[in-house]
């Protein structure tokens, strides 16, 4: 059966990559469980507005919202990021690895689902960070599963899932993969939840999102990572004897 699960989660040159041939076909969930306190971290958030607007950060050159709601015109500068970001995982991963454009443009209407959405002081969309609070916003999961493996989170809807972190091509290699992920961390860890993601074989081997997700989660508490699961491809090539 095709593995119809899309979306996985990408941040280019976030960390320094290792050689693309440790890659595999393989496809592998993780799971991140952030535990402990925030390490005297404030999370100051001012709500207002509409579609669950919350400046969390509000600077002269820059800003970071969090939002339920997108708005139409920023979506389809947040699609095309999105697009961008996700091309190249089209060749490196048998797996579809993203959404269809109007998932996507349902997905930024969809308010279980958090975006948090970073611009600059020309209020041009520079990257976006998505997680689903509610797992049944997250179509390819098993929610039994979870509720099996972490009862008590499941019971409080304390298990979010993280979906993309994009940044604008000509922005990358500066601090907003970062940025976005401390943000959603410390939303996870303010509500006493679990992240957890799934992403393919590059994501892991050569842009190391796992280590990425642990070392920012590091800096706001203790963080335990646990792999749940990996699928693997396979192919046959027939000839006759």
């Amino acid at each position: 059966m095709a593995d119809t699960r899309p979306h996985d989660l990408v941040a280019t040159n976030v960390l320094p990559p290792r050689p693309q041939a440790e890659a595999s076909s393989r496809r592998t969930r993780i799971c991140c469980a952030l535990f402990g306190h925030s390490a005297g971290i404030p999370i100051s958030v001012q709500c207002g507005g509409n579609g669950g607007f919350v400046a969390i950060h509000h600077g002269r050159d820059e800003r970071l919202q969090m939002v339920q709601k997108v708005a139409p015109d920023v979506a389809e500068e947040c699609l095309s990021i999105y697009r961008s970001a996700f091309r190249p995982l089209e060749r490196l991963a048998p797996a579809r690895q993203s959404l269809t454009d109007d998932e996507f443009r349902m997905e930024m209407e969809d308010e279980r689902v958090l975006k948090f959405i970073a611009a600059d002081k020309a209020r041009q969309t520079v990257a976006l960070g998505s997680m689903a609070t509610d797992l049944s916003a997250v179509p390819w999961i098993s929610p039994a599963y979870y509720e099996a493996r972490f009862p008590e989170y499941f019971e409080r809807g304390a298990i979010y899932y993280f979906g993309s972190l994009l940044v604008r091509s000509d922005r990358q290699g500066g601090p907003w993969a970062t940025v976005l992920l401390t943000e959603m961390s410390k939303r996870v860890l303010a509500d006493g939840a679990i992240a957890a993601f799934d992403c393919c074989a590059y994501n892991v081997s050569v842009l190391r999102l796992p280590e990425l997700i642990a070392t920012v989660g590091h800096r706001l508490g203790r963080v335990e990572t646990m792999e749940l699961d990996s699928q693997q491809y396979f192919a046959y090539l027939f000839s006759t004897l």
